[in-house]
């Protein structure tokens, strides 16, 4: 292996890669300047590498520095004009910058390159459904998991399109085999709970987030779901839940709102202004917080503070 090889194998760990796969998913910088440093090293050795300046367009995307970004990839591609790497790349970075016409040329360029290769086919996927394309990111999902059936995060995108166009059923056997291929998918999970949810199968929802809470006791969106299953059917448990989603997320405003909604509905108007005020704190644009209190205001009475709450809905 050629020295230069040794140093982007460095690179690439660094960017916090594990796979050539997994790398455009991961930025995990854990260094900057020891990725830059390795990068114009790999330059020196070898100053017409397409790979290097792939990998250099990449940590410029990874620190949302997308002129330089864009500028490197079309440099790896001048280099290498059938690399569908460079091309995939490219087409990353005008996804972030929410350029959709131009990521979409780039990824079907990539996939024109290296029709065999599944990531390329996931990433126009998530493209489509980005652009509520449903029916043409669930063709490109499919086609990625005939190219590489246990690729947990192809199953996975998959099922997050099904739960978008209320496809519950589908989305929960999607989430069931994600869970098979990553046994401690706490963000699966969660999702199955959120189909059960939608399905008003709230028992069922429980069980998958009570999953969660023990893959990772510290994260606050179980909690908080946990807090909207068990609702007006358990109030002492739902505000326990909820509460314990803002003890680690205290700024969550679906927890604080459905907290306000629980104290509001028992006439505890005191309490839930004290969360909705604390809502208007986080987000004082907030509509639904802004409506609620309004709303709120006007069942106490109050019609002043309610009237200054939905004018500030019409500005």
């Amino acid at each position: 292996m050629k020295k230069v090889d040794t140093i982007l194998d460095e690179v690439f760990t660094l960017l916090g890669g594990e796979k050539e796969e997994e790398i455009l998913y991961s930025y995990n910088l854990k260094s900057n300047e020891e990725v830059k440093n390795k990068i114009d090293k790999a330059l020196e050795l070898e100053p017409n590498s397409s790979r290097t300046y792939r990998y250099l367009g990449m940590y410029y995307e990874a620190l949302k520095d997308y002129d330089s970004a864009i500028k490197n990839l079309n440099l790896a591609i001048e280099l290498e004009p059938e690399s569908a790497a460079a091309y995939n790349s490219l087409a990353a970075v005008y996804d972030d910058l929410g350029r959709s016409l131009l990521a979409f040329k780039y990824y079907k360029q990539a996939i024109d390159l290296s029709p065999k290769e599944p990531k390329y086919y996931r990433n126009l996927g998530s493209l489509y459904r980005q652009n509520n394309e449903y029916g043409e990111a669930i063709k490109e999902f499919r086609t990625a998991l005939e190219l590489n059936p246990t690729s947990h995060r192809t199953v996975k995108n998959l099922a997050i399109t099904y739960n978008k166009i209320g496809n519950y059923d589908e989305a929960i056997k999607l989430f069931d085999k994600a869970i098979d291929l990553a046994a401690e998918d706490y963000d699966s999970l969660i999702s199955k709970g959120r189909c059960y949810e939608y399905s008003k199968k709230y028992d069922k929802a429980l069980k998958e987030y009570k999953k969660a809470i023990s893959i990772d006791p510290n994260r606050y969106e179980a909690y908080c779901h946990s807090g909207f299953s068990y609702g007006s059917r358990n109030t002492t448990q739902a505000k326990e839940q909820l509460l314990k989603a803002l003890s680690i997320k205290p700024d969550h405003l679906l927890s604080l709102r459905m907290l306000a909604a629980i104290h509001a509905d028992s006439k505890e108007y005191d309490k839930a202004l004290s969360f909705l005020h604390k809502a208007e704190t986080v987000d004082p644009k907030n509509t639904a917080t802004v409506s609620f209190l309004g709303g709120l205001y006007e069942k106490m009475g109050k019609d002043k503070e309610a009237l200054s709450y939905y004018k500030k809905l019409s500005t």
